[in-house]
Parts: structure tokens; C-alpha cells; sequence
């Protein structure tokens, strides 16, 4: 649920979002995976730091004009302009609204250019584009009650912020980019730069330790999600993706993410499948 490539090695990330993927039927899950395959396409576009911005931002412009049906202005790759298509037609026979990834590519507009982010609200802002809309398309092609969609968008979302925690050296040493609010930096006096040195300081330990808190705000909005879900398999496997995720940030809040990838243990897993066995019953 993140408007960026998934890691070719596996992560918690991709477990979490696999997890909460299973139970859907053959057509919704096409759907849910043609719209990870345009993320992922779209995402390659806008943090492509060989092509200029403006070049960037043309290309995303096609996406979305290619999502309404027309032709761009500008060409896009054969692959790109078939992952566009794809969606297209596996989000009509999933009931899926083009609109989510029309919202997604507002976040990525964005991500070409912008490389800070002033405070919690402004990155809660950047989250309801890059993250929510795979949680609604989730609950849509999933036939579940639009109730569940709170919850679901703050699961998605806590997801996007854990995962911001995970990559925040990569993101800087490709991109120059730091998506964790620079109100924590000042306040805990950490220097952006420090993020190259391969073990966080105790500023960046103090900014992290925030971001897990936040991640616990938004945990706690995505709670209700298991009792939101109507269809057993779905609401089993939200319980384990929740129980999961809490886990995630437990020991993303205790570890050092700088020093490389916080994985699950096969306790977290194990503790996990319980939980989920427990919600399904009801």
C-alpha cells in the first residue's frame, strides 16, 4: 500500500500487504495487483533522477490522461502505457474506482519535486494520496462495507509511515529525500546529512521513537478493522496484517533502521496467525 517500488527482497511490507491480499477472489485480486504493477510504473517515473523534473511531471501528466481514456501528449513506454491499460481493465472487473490511482498520481506529481516535509499534518496529506487509495481499492474490491474504510486508510497509512522509518538512508542516499516531518528533526537537533553514516545518533534514535509513536496513533484508528470486515477469510487476514504491523513498528521503534532492514520473527508470525485465527471466528 505504498506509492513506491516494492523491494525485490522480501520485507515486512510486502508480507503485510501479501497477508491482507490471500483471501481475495481471482478477479479482485487481479484488480489489487494491476494496481500495484501501475504504482509501480508510476513511482519509477516520478523518482527517475536522470530525466528532468519537468520531463517527470509531463510523463505523470500521460498517465492521467491516458487513465481518462486519451492519448498523451507526451509518449509513454510501451510497458508504462500496458500497465495503465491492465488496470483499467482488471479495475472494471474488480470494481475498482480509476479514480484511486488518479489520487495516487497526485502523490507522485508531488514526490518530483518535494523532498521535505514541514510537519505531521503535511505528511498525513502526502499519506491520503500515496497510501489510502490502495486501502480503498482493498475494501472495494473486497465487496466490504464502506464503514471499514477509516480504519483500513489509517492501517494503509501507518504502513507508508513504518516504511518511511525502513528506507529513510536509501530514499536519502538515492533520492535526497527524507519523508519523516522536519519539525521531529529540529526538535531532536538531528542533522539530515547523519542519515549517511550507517547508525543512527541519538537525535535520529529520538526521531524515530516519534515516528513510532505516530505509527501507534494511527494503529489505534486502524483497530476496529477486524470487527469492520464481514467476510470471515478478510477479516482474519486484517487481524494478522494488524498484529503484523504493530510488531513491525515495535521493532523498528527498538532497532536501528539505519543499520540496515528490521524484519519479522517467526514468533511475530506465529503470535500473529493466533490473533487472526481468533478475529476470524467472529
Amino acid at each position: 500500500m505504498r506509492a513506491q517500488t516494492i523491494r525485490a527482497q522480501s520485507s515486512p511490507f510486502d508480507e503485510i500487504v501479501q497477508t491482507l491480499l490471500a483471501p481475495l477472489p481471482g478477479p479482485a485480486r487481479a484488480g489489487i495487483d494491476a494496481f500495484a504493477a501501475f504504482g509501480r510504473a508510476a513511482h519509477a517515473i516520478a523518482t527517475d533522477t536522470g530525466l528532468p523534473t519537468e520531463r517527470r511531471q509531463a510523463l505523470i501528466a500521460g498517465l492521467d490522461t491516458l487513465l481518462g481514456g486519451h492519448k498523451p501528449e507526451v509518449p509513454l513506454a510501451l510497458p508504462v502505457s500496458a500497465a495503465v491499460r491492465d488496470f483499467v481493465l482488471a479495475a472494471s472487473a474488480a470494481d475498482i474506482e480509476i479514480g484511486h490511482a488518479r489520487h495516487l498520481l497526485q502523490a507522485l506529481r508531488q514526490d518530483c519535486v518535494k523532498a521535505r516535509y514541514r510537519d505531521w499534518g503535511e505528511w498525513l496529506l502526502f499519506a491520503r494520496f500515496a497510501a489510502a487509495p490502495y486501502a480503498r481499492a482493498l475494501i472495494e474490491a473486497g465487496q466490504e462495507s464502506p464503514t471499514a474504510l477509516p480504519a483500513a486508510e489509517a492501517l494503509a497509512c501507518a504502513l507508508l509511515l513504518l516504511t518511511h522509518m525502513q528506507d529513510c538512508a536509501a530514499d536519502y542516499a538515492a533520492e535526497g529525500k527524507v519523508y519523516l516531518p522536519e519539525r521531529w528533526l529540529r526538535e531532536h537537533g538531528a542533522v539530515v546529512e547523519d542519515l549517511a553514516l550507517g547508525s543512527a545518533s541519538l537525535a535520529w534514535n529520538a526521531v524515530f521513537e516519534d515516528a513510532a509513536r505516530a505509527s501507534e496513533q494511527l494503529l489505534s484508528a486502524a483497530e476496529p478493522l477486524p470487527g469492520l470486515i464481514r467476510q470471515s477469510a478478510m477479516r482474519g487476514a486484517s487481524a494478522v496484517a494488524l498484529d503484523l504491523t504493530r510488531r513491525w513498528a515495535n521493532r523498528l521503534a527498538k532497532g536501528d533502521p539505519l543499520r540496515g532492514p528490521i524484519s519479522l520473527s517467526a514468533f511475530d508470525r506465529l503470535r500473529a496467525r493466533w490473533a487472526g485465527a481468533w478475529r476470524r471466528l467472529g
